[in-house]
């Protein structure tokens, strides 16, 4: 059995502007923190019904209307620029807390 990476779903109306520019302040600090077992994904919210098998933990801009089966993060201090850095602790500590997934 092989451990593959956490995902991590950053998502948007479109998946473009405002799910790009988390993934691109998670990736600046998972490099910085030496963090490479985490896959970040950009989706629209429509999606993430049926990607749902395969995400670890949501982080938007914006509020959520639905209840997910997976962690949640909705901050909009990534489209600020203000403060992300506790955002980004929390969101560390969120994954530190959830199971790594097993393949076959």
């Amino acid at each position: 059995m092989g451990v593959i990476r956490k995902r991590i779903a950053c998502v948007c109306g479109a998946a473009i502007a405002g799910s790009a520019s988390i993934r691109y302040q998670l990736e600046e600090f998972f490099e910085r923190e030496g963090i490479d077992d985490v896959e970040i994904v950009c989706c629209r919210f429509r999606e993430l019904e049926e990607r749902m098998d395969q995400i670890d933990l949501i982080v938007s801009a914006c509020k959520l209307f639905k209840e997910y089966p997976v962690p949640t993060v909705c901050d909009i201090n990534y489209l600020t620029g203000l403060d992300c850095e506790a955002t980004n602790r929390k969101i560390l500590e969120m994954l530190r807390a959830i199971p790594p997934r097993h393949v076959d």
